[in-house]
Formats: C-alpha cells, sequence, structure tokens
C-alpha cells in the first residue's frame, strides 16, 4: 500500500531499476541486480529465494532473472523496504505513518510493536468456544 501510494503521488516509478537507490552487498556483483525494478518484487518476480537464511550459505541470490518467472519471496518485501528507506532517508514505520496512517486518522496504528504499547489492547486467539488461548 506504501509503495502504491508513493507511485500515486509520483514519488516512486515501479519500473525504475532499484540499484540506484541501494544495492544488497551479496548481489551487488551480479548484474541482475541493476535489472531488479519494485515491479519485480511486488509481482513476485525478482528472482529472490523465500528467504536467504532458508540458503546454505544464508547469502542473497538470485535464483532466476527478475521479472521472468514467478516465485513467492518474503526477501523481496525486505528488499524493497530498504530501498524505500535508502532513497527517503526514514524507516519504513515512519515513512507509512506519514503517508497512510496519519492522513486516515489512525493515530494509533503502528507496523511494529514498541515498549509503550498498552499490550492489554491486543487481539488474542480464542478457541472455538470463545475462550482465551492465553
Amino acid at each position: 500500500m506504501l509503495t502504491l501510494k508513493l507511485v500515486s503521488t509520483g514519488k516512486w516509478d515501479l519500473n525504475e531499476p532499484l540499484y540506484k537507490y541501494w544495492t544488497d552487498p551479496d548481489i551487488k556483483a551480479d548484474p541482475r541486480s541493476k535489472k531488479l525494478t519494485t515491479l519485480d518484487i511486488l509481482t513476485q518476480k525478482s528472482g529472490f529465494p523465500n528467504w536467504r537464511s532458508e540458503l546454505k550459505d544464508r547469502k542473497l541470490v538470485f535464483q532466476f532473472d527478475p521479472g521472468t518467472k514467478y516465485q513467492y519471496s518474503g526477501e523481496g518485501f525486505e528488499y524493497l523496504r530498504r530501498v524505500l528507506e535508502a532513497k527517503f532517508h526514514k524507516p519504513l514505520n515512519q515513512l507509512a505513518d506519514e503517508l497512510i496512517f496519519k492522513p486516515l486518522g489512525m493515530n494509533d496504528t503502528p507496523l511494529t510493536r514498541d515498549k509503550n504499547m498498552d499490550e492489554s489492547r491486543f487481539a488474542i486467539p480464542h478457541d472455538d468456544k470463545g475462550n482465551a488461548l492465553f
């Protein structure tokens, strides 16, 4: 949603190569890093594995050329986060707050937990009889 908001306001181009803002050191020498775009990541065609931690050497690699086939990659979304943060010089949660949450009046909607949150307001899982599981 945040990325699409940036696109709709003319601050981001889905087809611009991401290396202009940030490149992961693991793939810097791979020429395919110059081809990777936001559209590749959002359509699950980055060429990345789901998570680098699942690979033997735990390094990010392209498993195929960006844009050529579909493969889910959580790693791709983390990559896009790093690129957005590098371009806008702000953490993702601040960008989301400024562009999505605050304009919608969502003044108590963070992306991540912090120590100041009232955990008694968190949703907790329940069983099929409506009893809290913890």
